[in-house]
């Protein structure tokens, strides 16, 4: 019964245009983070950036149609973006140190889980096959296509990763410096599409050329995953900014929260 409910509910999404369910794929990044902002404080922050990157990973490989572009996007973008808006809210609020070492862990959880996921993929499937285990070898066979181009991916995204993330910090303090702790909306705004736009470029020149067995084209390559993205990147960035004064006014709401123990950090 639930599984019926879950393939209806995906018959839905499918049935609406994708820039809707981006959207609420926006909407439902932008609560998760208030909430864990607002109940569990840095830690929180720190447990869905690990989560976005896994996702955003695996999510980069399908594409979808977009009316505003004549080429099918590689998906992960919102995803993915939403670890900027949450390195931003850690150094307006927590300072530098603390985003780094965020970034620093979700590149742990990134490597671990694909370590996991290869050693699953290492255990031979069922060679007696009946209707009671024919299941789990359709489940193997979807696991290979989604886990074993992961290296080539992994690689790709975390050299990017790192450099736009650690890029972002370091712009976000550079302007919050700049304009003395003001102008929100710009210092956010601008840290997010410089970085975004590094990350964009290294990941994308990385993932579908120099390192992919089957280098696309390169037109493919700046317009469907250069700057395709790139526009929902701008999109998302604007949108980020009404998220950043949210988390402001969450953080003043929970003056009377005390985060969970987080230990000092040197990075």
């Amino acid at each position: 019964m639930i599984s019926s409910f879950l393939i209806n509910l995906v018959s839905l999404f499918q049935s609406l245009p994708s820039e809707i369910v981006g959207g609420l794929t926006f909407l439902v990044c932008s609560f998760v983070i208030l909430i864990a902002f607002r109940y569990y404080g840095a830690l929180g922050l720190f447990v869905y950036n690990s989560i976005a990157i896994i996702v955003g990973n695996l999510q980069v490989l399908k594409a979808g149609e977009f009316s505003f572009f004549n080429y099918p996007i590689a998906l992960g973008t919102v995803v993915f973006s939403s670890s900027f808006l949450v390195s931003d809210i850690l150094t307006e609020y927590y300072g530098k140190d603390v985003a780094k070492a965020s970034i620093k862990l979700s590149f742990f959880a990134s490597l671990l889980i694909t370590i996991l996921m290869l050693l699953t993929l290492g255990i031979k499937p069922i060679e007696l096959i009946n209707k009671d285990y024919i299941h789990f070898n359709k489940s193997h066979e979807a696991m290979v296509v989604l886990f074993l181009p992961i290296p080539t991916i992994l690689i790709a995204s975390l050299s990017a990763y790192l450099v736009s993330q650690y890029s972002d910090v370091y712009i976000f303090q550079f302007f919050k410096n700049f304009t003395h702790g003001k102008a929100l909306w710009l210092r956010a705004s601008l840290a997010f599409i410089i970085s975004a736009s590094i990350d964009n470029i290294v990941f994308s020149t990385l993932a579908w050329v120099i390192l992919s067995a089957h280098p696309v084209a390169y037109d493919t390559l700046i317009y469907n995953y250069i700057l395709g993205t790139f526009v929902i990147r701008l999109i998302v960035s604007l949108a980020n900014i009404a998220v950043m004064y949210l988390a402001k006014f969450v953080n003043q709401s929970r003056k009377n929260f005390i985060d969970v123990a987080l230990p000092k950090f040197s990075v």
